[in-house]
């Protein structure tokens, strides 16, 4: 009987062979591992890097648009809106010391003198091209320039022509003597006037043209000044 040939078979691989393979296969995993785990952080580094690129690219037009505006505002402040031009006083058409003013503020008659038992008396002016909002005052003095009253009205509407008229009320302390009264449009001067006070049962003294009384030379600058030279009756005139 013929005889068939075997193959040999090589000898099992000994004990060291084996765990060199098996540490060569964990090694090859490890650095698998450890090479995912670095394309994984630099996937990661990459997408944190193009978030930080987009938040600095919104974020440094608002920082830009910021930082103007505190320039502007600290160094180039807004030019403030012009405000209007404040109005002219009215100018004093006729101005007169009376007992009593008709509805329109004109007066009843103009006075040189009262006595200082007539009770209320009143300055009326006519004021050509008044303005709505301005304030008229009327300061009255003593010779000496004591303020004795004070009153004042506010225009309620802009007109070329227009009355006021202003009261003082005389006190029981007043002594006879010369007075005057300034009246003021704001704080600008616009018209004075001297008239006297006489005796308690005195007949008032009127003009017989109305008005042509004097005016008081001088006069505060303001309304809530004094006049430091007393009203004189020299002149006569509008």
């Amino acid at each position: 009987m013929p005889s068939v040939p075997t193959a040999r078979l090589g000898a099992p691989p000994d004990r060291g062979e084996r765990i060199g393979h098996r540490r060569v296969g964990a090694i090859g995993a490890t650095v698998a591992l450890l090479l995912m785990f670095l394309a994984g952080c630099n996937t990661g580094g990459v997408n944190e890097a193009r978030l930080d690129q987009e938040r600095d690219a919104e974020e440094t037009p608002q920082m830009a648009v910021q930082q103007a505006t505190r320039i502007a505002q600290r160094y180039f402040p807004a030019t403030p809106a012009a405000s209007p031009p404040p109005s002219l006083p009215p100018v004093v058409g006729m101005l007169a010391v009376t007992l009593a003013a008709n509805g329109d503020g004109s007066p009843q008659g103009s006075y040189a003198s009262l006595p200082t038992d007539a009770g209320t008396v009143l300055v009326s002016a006519r004021l050509d091209d008044a303005s709505a909002g301005q304030s008229i005052a009327a300061v009255w003095t003593d010779a000496f320039g004591n303020e004795i009253g004070r009153s004042d009205l506010e225009l309620t509407a802009d007109a070329a022509v227009q009355w006021v008229a202003l009261p003082l009320q005389l006190t029981a302390g007043v002594a006879p003597g010369s007075y005057g009264v300034w009246l003021f449009a704001d704080d600008n001067r616009i018209a004075s006037l001297g008239f006297g006070l006489t005796a308690p049962g005195t007949a008032p003294q009127l003009y017989p043209d109305l008005p042509a009384n004097p005016q008081a030379p001088a006069a505060p600058t303001l309304p809530s000044g004094a006049p430091t030279v007393a009203p004189s009756d020299r002149n006569r005139g509008g």
